[in-house]
């Protein structure tokens, strides 16, 4: 063997457990602190959202929508590009049109205007447009983890090599074994979504599990309520080797898949003109 293949030869031995320990000696907890730093950096994104969210009657609603987000200050536009409801378009920008979510049903209708948190905007959804993006489940997770301090590790099995999409992943399915339900009464000026937020739960759960309410919009004030300790009993996360974002989550319980998200062909901080946020940009049918 040449002198110079010799020293390659030495080389790949040395380089070979280097990446395998890069690789491994990454704890859980260091990986979804990478994430988050890559998601607090975030203040525009264009991304495809594709959603699946349990049905109070067992039935599972399917969305899949093209989107322009803004953090800073929140503005969103969305193009629904599933089959049910193709076409229509929903525009939230509160300096320009207050507090009202501006939808382009059909090019035949005028447009109309719905409050964001009402019931007509929330049938058979889990979030509001108020959740969009990374920051309301990745916040929910990175509570999680620091409510469970050092043992947060101890709940997550990793998967170093996993893929899913065609792009090459860090897999983290963490459990919360202690996750179940208990009685809550709920406090004058309490709704399902600020109840929800204060304990870092599923809304969506709470509605499930309380049979007596009729939608989001139902009065809790007062009312005993069988509430989640947790968000999920278990939470499967994919995230991006190369962007470290976030582009697969899932959260399971005890009847299986409760809600899956996967963000496809992300764009991070793209060039977002004020005008693309309003009703009269030339590529919109409002």
């Amino acid at each position: 063997m040449h002198r110079k293949s010799k020293i390659l030869f030495f080389l790949s031995f040395l380089i070979i457990p280097f990446c395998f320990a890069e690789q491994t000696s990454i704890s859980p907890s260091q990986i979804l602190d990478k994430m988050y730093e890559s998601i607090q950096k975030l203040n525009t994104m264009e991304y495809t959202i594709a959603a699946t969210e349990r049905l109070r009657n067992g039935d599972f609603h399917h969305g899949k929508s093209f989107n322009k987000f803004q953090a800073k200050p929140f503005r969103l536009y969305m193009k629904i590009i599933s089959k049910e409801n193709n076409g229509v378009e929903l525009l939230y920008n509160e300096p320009a049109y207050g507090n009202s979510l501006i939808v382009n049903a059909a090019k035949w209708l005028p447009n109309l205007k719905f409050d964001p948190m009402g019931t007509n905007m929330r049938k058979n959804q889990h979030h509001t447009i108020f959740e969009s993006g990374f920051s309301y489940g990745i916040g929910i997770l990175m509570k999680s983890k620091s409510a469970a301090g050092a043992k947060f590790d101890e709940s997550v099995v990793m998967d170093p090599n996993a893929s899913t999409n065609g792009r090459a992943c860090f897999k983290l399915t963490v459990t919360d074994k202690n996750f179940h339900y208990y009685n809550y009464t709920a406090q004058a000026g309490e709704n399902t979504y600020k109840l929800a937020a204060s304990k870092n739960i599923c809304e969506y759960l709470i509605l499930e599990r309380n049979s007596f309410l009729k939608d989001f919009s139902s009065s809790i004030a007062g009312k005993s309520l069988s509430i989640p300790s947790g968000y999920a009993p278990k939470t499967i996360i994919y995230i991006d080797k190369q962007t470290m974002l976030p582009i697969s989550l899932e959260m399971d319980d005890e009847k299986g898949l409760l809600e899956k998200y996967e963000f496809l062909d992300i764009k991070v901080n793209p060039t977002i003109g004020a005008e693309e946020f309003t009703k009269d940009y030339s590529e919109y049918g409002f």
